[in-house]
């Protein structure tokens, strides 16, 4: 979090003391440089949290999200990859609706990652979620039966 509010000023930093995601969103969204210098002090710091959980007994069957996987290039680090992917129309009214976002910001935060399409051509399975809870529930339920099965 230091690290953070270090590299873009105070106003960053939320009411609570946390980082404020709308604030930081509006900076590094709307620049590549800024998006840059973020992903550089966020992508070491979790690529090492994922070394420390895989490491760690327990179960054999493990699943991570991670919206950017092709983009920073773990991709080669994974049994299996699963896109879930959904249309651009679907993501834009999910962002504005559960994050709150104008179109505009959830065009830009779609923007900046690699196109679902792409994702889904290098990955695995691809899900669809452009249905609803019950439909992901029903394809999630699928896929984890595939998956267990793999690693038995």
């Amino acid at each position: 979090m230091d690290a953070i509010v270090g590299l873009f000023g105070e106003g960053v930093r939320g009411a609570d003391g946390g980082i404020d995601r709308c604030a930081l969103g509006e900076l590094v969204f709307r620049s590549d440089a800024a998006r840059v210098r973020l992903n550089g002090v966020i992508h070491p710091l979790v690529k090492a949290a994922f070394k420390v959980w895989l490491a760690a007994s327990g179960q054999r069957l493990k699943a991570a999200v991670i919206p950017l996987l092709f983009e920073v290039g773990w991709n080669v680090e994974w049994d299996m990859i699963i896109c879930l992917a959904s249309s651009e129309a679907v993501q834009i009214e999910r962002l504005m609706r559960v994050r709150g976002l104008s179109e505009e910001q959830a065009r830009l935060r779609i923007a900046a990652q690699m196109p679902v399409a792409e994702k889904a051509a290098r990955s695995h399975l691809v899900v669809n979620n452009d249905a609803d809870a019950t439909a992901l529930a029903l394809e999630a339920s699928r896929v984890f039966r595939l998956l267990r099965e793999r690693s038995e």
